[in-house]
């Protein structure tokens, strides 16, 4: 098996306010590594970031997860918003939702591993 090192990043990409936006899906095994969040905005917005998994029971209990839910991001900030290794199976779906329209950059780490 090899492991592929990647780099995956979105400008403005909850590009519609309360609208979850996919900003990457899994085709193999992956480990998230980080995720980097930067508001383009001069007032603080509200994130959510959540992975819907297709895997089949009983490994997974709920079809859709919240890693983080009304994360507050100030003005001009940038955050990890991921503080640990998250596994993602073959179809996984990664989102993120904002409060306001083209507000986020995103920046995701991530291995492959096929």
């Amino acid at each position: 098996m090899a492991n592929v090192f990647k780099l995956v990043t979105k400008t403005g990409a909850a590009t519609s306010a309360n609208t979850a936006q996919t900003i990457f899906t899994a085709t193999t095994k992956t480990v998230l590594l980080g995720i980097s969040v930067a508001n383009l905005l001069s007032n603080t917005i509200t994130m959510d970031i959540q992975m819907e998994s297709t895997t089949a029971a009983p490994r997974n209990n709920a079809s859709s997860v919240y890693i983080g839910k009304g994360i507050p991001v100030p003005s001009g900030a940038a955050l990890n918003a991921l503080t640990g290794k998250i596994i993602m199976e073959a179809t996984d779906v990664l989102k993120i939702t904002s409060s306001s329209d083209n507000s986020i950059d995103v920046a995701l780490s991530l291995m492959e591993i096929t």
